[in-house]
């Protein structure tokens, strides 16, 4: 069922145009699918899905401005098999975006989202193997908010952020069991990522490289990744406030630079726990040109022998205990 709104003004209509789709079937999915899809669009358009499990035979793909995908209790989108690409991916998926693509006030909510890992054989498919098979996809984007949306399962990572998008707001999610990391931020700014969880990842619970910056993650929970917690490379103006990492199969986090020695600046953890994780929090780069401004403030670290707690190959690291 679609709700069309328009408001006349002068004779002209085009100053507001909402639309309301409702989904209840496969069909009703694929005539909102083709709405999100077409990047010509004008006004705004939400998609209400039924509480309901919807098995995808492609990506659900959102690329135009002004769009709101909205679930409520029960809603799952399960990628079928042999798919192998993205679940839900938002913005333009060429292989190089241009600014003159960018879309902006997104808004996914109240959705699980399932992958199907193991119905998949590759990491990225045959027609655009530039894009990875992640829950949510993201390029080229502002003004976006992700909110309690569950994202497992999938054969890359659960939400990828990358292509210059900014203005991210990702709270009251989660991001657990998937082949690669929770979450991957690369090439974008201003990333608030609040109260969420990234759990049982075969790799890293949060991944950040490629000149990520500006941005904060806030009562985070990162438990039982495969390998590290936090990885972070290339990036700067990091803030970690009351997060929690716990039983990470390598360090709980890691910071390095890469081979054009870009690494990490103006990086603080502070009210952070890290237990019974391989080593606490490790900085490999070894001097200030390659990473600088790594502060602890007020860290707790508990069971995380034998490595150090705190460990650098010869970058400063300003440690500063609780009082």
């Amino acid at each position: 069922m679609t709700v069309r709104l328009s408001l006349l003004v002068l004779g002209t209509v085009a100053c507001i145009h909402a639309e309301t789709v409702r989904v209840e079937s496969d069909a009703d999915l694929a005539h909102a699918a083709a709405l999100a899809a077409d990047s010509c669009g004008e006004g705004r358009l939400r998609i209400d899905l039924a509480g309901r499990e919807f098995v995808l035979p492609d990506t659900f793909r959102i690329l135009r401005s002004n769009v709101h995908l909205r679930g409520t209790k029960g809603t799952r989108f399960v990628l079928a098999d042999g798919v192998e690409k993205p679940v839900i991916a938002i913005g333009v998926q060429d292989e190089v975006p241009r600014e003159e693509q960018r879309i902006r006030r997104i808004r996914v909510s109240n959705i699980e989202i399932d992958g199907n890992k193991s119905g998949q054989s590759s990491e990225t498919g045959r027609e655009q193997p530039w894009i990875r098979n992640n829950g949510i996809d993201v390029r080229m984007t502002s003004d976006l908010v992700v909110e309690k949306v569950r994202s497992n399962r999938n054969r890359s990572g659960g939400l990828v952020i990358s292509w210059k998008s900014r203005d991210v707001v990702v709270r009251d999610s989660a991001f657990d069991d998937n082949f690669f990391d929770g979450v991957a931020y690369y090439d974008s700014r201003n990333v608030r990522t609040i109260n969420c969880s990234m759990t049982g990842n075969d790799s890293a619970g949060i991944s950040l490289d490629n000149d990520f910056a500006d941005s904060v993650f806030t009562r985070c929970r990162l438990v039982g990744n495969g390998d590290v917690g936090i990885f972070a490379r290339h990036s700067h103006a990091l803030r970690f406030d009351r997060c929690a990492i716990e039983g990470s199969g390598d360090w709980g986090a890691f910071l390095a630079h890469d081979d054009s020695n870009l690494g990490v600046h103006d990086i603080r953890f502070t009210h952070c726990t890290f237990v019974h994780n391989d080593g606490g929090i490790r900085l490999a780069s070894v001097s200030e040109e390659q990473s600088s401004g790594v502060q602890i403030r007020a860290c707790v670290f508990q069971g995380n022998g034998p490595r150090p707690d705190v460990d650098s190959a010869g970058s400063r690291v300003q440690v500063i205990p609780a009082r």
